[in-house]
């Protein structure tokens, strides 16, 4: 057996996955098998995030407000330039 660090095994065993869920879903089908290969790349992301939370050192680790900021960064990425303006002049309104 060839010796092998963390992060090759991680990176093999992502694209197994990946592999695999693209098997099944060209069994299963059009319309479901998006969903599969939906379902396990989410699978995938959600734990490669949750082992960089749980691996993270004093140089990875994040201040709330950094947390706080991603969160939002990513919730107005799935609004409208609109809706953008309108939620920013609420959120100054309750000031």
């Amino acid at each position: 057996m060839v010796p092998c660090d963390p992060a090759c095994t991680l990176v093999f065993n992502i694209l197994q996955g990946g592999h695999h869920a693209e098997i099944i879903a060209h069994k299963i089908g059009e319309p479901f098998g998006t969903l599969i290969l939906a379902l396990a790349v989410t699978c995938i992301e959600a734990s490669l995030i949750i082992s960089l939370m749980a691996a993270s050192g004093p140089g990875i680790s994040k201040t709330e407000d950094e947390r706080k900021s991603l969160m939002y960064e990513k919730l107005l990425n799935g609004l409208s330039p609109e809706e953008v303006n309108h939620l920013m002049d609420y959120l100054v309104s309750l000031k």
